[in-house]
């Protein structure tokens, strides 16, 4: 009986097959560096550990009993393990993320069903209490990183994440987008977002670059009636597209599927390592899709006599699933 493919177990081999993409960009990195004693341990070896211990959430001391039983090798040292995390190079994540979309074929310049964007915050370090509320009132705020999403349907009705963009805590969503929107590659029959977005016309403008139709909430103001020409499109849009509105959900299924999978909460101290951890469990998701979508084919194409059973033998071998 085939495995249902699950985004918590993703196994060894597999995250092995994902690291590959970049095998080269880490290469090339690690013959640059100049300085310093050679490294025991390569960036490909501390990347796989740290992907299973983010996804797994694991304890330090847990994931290295596991991958010492799992590949039977020699593990670094709790403290080695501290300060490589720490050492990582945020540009082995970002170049991860561009390599697994274009495994998924989403080519440059390509037109997708359509896209939503929503921001989330995935929290770090301890809980702040707000004592400057009257009362006995006393709220809790945490640490958290904002992070500003872009989730496609492609082929097939998957839903992918295209576009990631984070900052601090409260950063203004409009502020990200902008940022991220510098990088989306594809575009879309239309996108989606929230009443914030239509607040903004340099947004929407941008927007516009990306979709043939924006379906924004933008609506005349108790005393004040919508005046900006381009303002004035997306309320038309809006009011004629609610129905494709519905469709807003996606995203916020995608946050929940991750947060649900991953959890929503960092055990870090610092903004730039929870980062990281976000990146990891963003490629994740995607990287799963991936799989579920070859193994769609895979199951097609058992169907099809046309095909030899030894690819279809080599091609499961490829991307094994625990």
């Amino acid at each position: 009986m085939r495995k249902r493919v699950s985004l918590k177990r993703l196994s060894v081999d597999t995250i092995k097959k994902l690291l590959q993409l970049i095998e080269k960009h880490i290469e090339s990195s690690q013959t640059k560096r100049k300085r310093g004693r050679p490294k025991i341990y390569s960036d490909s070896f501390i990347l796989l550990i740290y992907f299973i211990k983010v996804l797994r959430n694991y304890s330090f001391r847990d994931t290295v009993f596991y991958l010492k039983e799992i590949l039977g090798e020699k593990m670094p040292a709790i403290s080695t393990l501290h300060y490589r995390f720490n050492k990582i190079e945020m540009s082995y994540f970002e170049e991860l993320f561009e390599e697994v979309l274009k495994i998924m074929g989403i080519d440059e310049g390509e037109e997708i069903e359509f896209m939503v964007v929503d921001g989330t915050g995935f929290g770090y370090d301890d809980k702040q209490r707000l004592n400057w509320m009257r009362g006995k009132k006393v709220r809790e705020v945490s640490s958290h990183v904002r992070v500003e999403m872009m989730v496609g349907r492609i082929k097939g009705k998957r839903d992918v994440i295209i576009g990631v963009e984070m900052g601090k805590a409260y950063t203004d969503e409009r502020k990200l987008l902008k940022e991220m929107m510098k990088g989306i590659k594809v575009k879309g029959r239309y996108i989606l977002g929230d009443a914030l977005y239509g607040m903004d016309v340099e947004v929407l403008r941008l927007m516009f670059e990306k979709a043939r139709e924006v379906i924004v909430p933008v609506r005349d103001g108790l005393h004040k009636r919508v005046r900006n020409p381009l303002r004035k499109i997306v309320k038309w849009m809006y009011e004629n597209g609610r129905e494709k509105y519905k469709d807003r959900y996606v995203v916020e299924q995608v946050i929940g599927k991750i947060k649900n999978a991953y959890g929503q909460w960092e055990s870090v101290k610092g903004l730039e390592m929870a980062k990281k951890e976000v990146w990891v469990k963003v490629i994740a998701y995607n990287w799963a899709q991936a799989i579920i979508f070859f193994v769609f084919v895979a199951g097609y194409m058992r169907h099809l006599s046309s095909f030899s059973p030894y690819l279809l033998r080599d091609f499961s071998n490829t991307l094994r699933i625990e």
